[in-house]
């Protein structure tokens, strides 16, 4: 049985941290999880050793940050 996924669905899969670490400007690791633990990156827990992100928060918590102002 094939599945089709709605285009919100596509746009709200979730995403592994190799994904979101370039999209956020992150080159390490390292600083990519200090980021999510000090600024509040939104992600989800699967697992113990399994943290997922998904798109409509990551891009929710950017809008939240930003300032209107372009320098």
């Amino acid at each position: 049985m094939v599945r089709c996924m709605s285009l919100q669905n596509i746009a709200n899969a979730p995403l592994k941290s190799r994904d979101v670490m370039p999209r956020l400007g992150f080159k390490d690791r390292k600083s990519f999880w200090e980021a999510v633990h000090r600024e509040g990156i939104p992600h989800t827990r699967i697992s113990t050793r399994n943290i997922v992100f998904f798109e409509n928060s990551l891009v929710a918590w950017i809008a939240s940050r930003s300032t209107g102002r372009v320098s």
